[in-house]
């Protein structure tokens, strides 16, 4: 309930907090009109620096860590983003496509087996082969309905894995992406020692952007060390065939090697994640980093309208009286009349199964003690002859089960059963005499002549239990 101030509840303490206003929406969308801006597929080029602005070097990957540390690759690329926006959730997946180092660094750089480095980062030749790669980012609105976003999880060269990366004894992460103008958005990541600034520039349209990406390094002395700079220049492309065929030119431009194609070219995925790696979120993550979404559940910021004492002191006990009594007769009749329902109900689906062995038809004749005493003992042991003179709930759970068999109807359910043999059993014993057996039996007359010619004609073979 959400807080409303009405002639007799206390004021609303949190009716200008946004957060408490369930009118207006967590969505990215009603945040800001800038942060959806960058929604749809993108292409460009990208270029990478070292901290003195300078083309980075190829150098020889760290094998198994690549896209992450040193690159065996020029450092400038064709990239693709596809960016989807939706609800509370920023879902991002980009390809880098890189182009083959020169024939020097591979001559220079030989691989040697036996080390942890490679001049190349899959099964192509160094100097004729380039290298396409793929990484994921998302990111979600939260409660607040601030304009701030907040990182949930990388995968690929964007691979944030907190529980892993971050210093125990020094635990410091963070990652949001802010408004700063009507056509820039900035993005903070802190891991440990590491900083890294990401800056979007939109042009009027929103058709180009430049994405500018610095990093550095806190740690080592009293200035900042800019460890490498990225820069990325990328169109909108409206047509989804258009954009991916761009990728595959490129791709082929670059003689990325088939393995490779087949293992990166394939964004948009279909599942959540171009990479999977522990990068990829499941419902828990997105949860766990502030996700808005109704799948992680209600918002904590509620407020429920309170009523005010000094109204409540103002009603005479005795109106509050008639009210209580007035709602306890009516659930009272209620319940009864529900009760009194349900045993109808049951009645007749124990008429319904005892016409199954009776050999007569409806009528008069029908509930003959000769009958109720037949079917007594055939209930009580499974014969004519009788048993032990009362039917326990073993044996009167087999007649019903048989009665549903021959019936070829739905089986009664337990919580119908165990109400029904409370109707028969008046005495509460545990089992069911013959004097409460045939007096049930009257009770039911009319419930068994009221079943239809088809119920209550006489079975082609009898029941045996």
């Amino acid at each position: 309930m959400v807080c409303e101030e009405k002639w007799w509840s206390n004021p609303c303490d949190n009716k200008n907090d946004i957060r408490y206003d369930a009118n207006i929406s967590p969505d990215i969308s009603n945040l800001n009109p800038i942060l959806s801006k960058p929604h749809g597929l993108w292409k460009g080029s990208f270029q990478k620096y070292d901290g003195n602005f300078t083309l980075l070097e190829p150098a020889p990957a760290i094998i198994g860590l690549y896209p992450i540390g040193p690159s065996p690759y020029l450092s400038t690329g064709e990239t693709f983003f596809n960016i989807t926006i939706a609800g509370t959730r920023w879902e991002q997946h980009d390809i880098y496509v890189l182009g083959a180092a020169p024939q020097l660094f591979c001559d220079v750089n030989p691989n040697i087996p036996g080390t942890p480095f490679s001049n190349v980062a899959d099964d192509g030749v160094c100097g004729e082969n380039g290298m396409a790669w793929v990484a994921d980012a998302f990111k979600t609105s939260t409660h607040e309905k601030n304009d701030v976003l907040i990182g949930v999880s990388g995968t690929g060269g964007y691979l944030v894995d907190p529980d892993s990366q971050v210093d125990p004894d020094n635990k410091q992460f963070s990652w949001t992406i802010i408004p700063s103008a009507d056509q820039q958005l900035v993005e903070a990541l802190a891991i440990n020692s590491l900083r890294v600034v990401y800056s979007y520039t939109f042009s009027s349209s929103y058709d180009e952007v430049i994405i500018e990406v610095l990093s550095y390094n806190v740690g080592t002395g009293d200035l900042p060390e800019t460890q490498n700079r990225l820069v990325f220049k990328l169109k909108r492309e409206e047509d989804e065939s258009t954009w991916l065929k761009s990728i595959e030119e490129s791709m082929v431009r670059n003689k990325v090697t088939a393995n490779t194609m087949a293992t990166y070219g394939t964004v948009p995925t279909t599942g959540q994640c171009a990479k999977d790696d522990v990068g990829c979120p499941t419902l828990e993550t997105w949860c766990d980093n502030g996700d808005a979404s109704p799948l992680c559940g209600p918002t904590p910021y509620i407020e429920e309208t309170t009523v005010n004492a000094g109204v409540v002191a103002g009603i005479t006990v005795a109106v509050a009286v008639v009210v209580i009594a007035v709602v306890a007769y009516l659930m009272h009749s209620f319940h009864k009349k529900r009760m009194a329902d349900e045993r109808e109900r049951l009645k007749n689906e124990f008429a319904r199964r005892i016409i199954r062995t009776f050999s007569v038809t409806n009528g008069e004749e029908a509930i003959t003690m000769e009958k109720i005493t037949e079917e007594f003992q055939r209930i009580d042991s499974g014969t004519p002859e009788g048993g032990d003179g009362r039917i326990s709930k073993a044996e009167m759970k087999k007649f019903i089960m048989a009665s549903d068999s021959v019936s070829g109807g739905g089986q009664m359910k337990d919580s119908d059963f165990e109400t029904l043999f409370a109707l028969i059993d008046e005495d509460g014993g545990g089992d069911i005499n013959f004097t409460e057996f045939s007096a049930f039996m009257g009770h039911i007359k009319t419930h068994i002549d009221n079943q239809t010619d088809e119920d209550t004609q006489k079975l082609k073979f009898p029941l045996t239990l």
